[in-house]
């Protein structure tokens, strides 16, 4: 309720971070 905003905001901004993240983990 409170969080779903927040979360379904959170997702978004996740889900253009992801590739950035897989990179990172990638290399280590």
């Amino acid at each position: 309720v409170e969080l779903y905003p927040f979360f379904a905001d959170h997702q978004a901004k996740t889900s253009r971070q992801i590739p950035v993240i897989v990179l990172r983990r990638l290399e280590g």
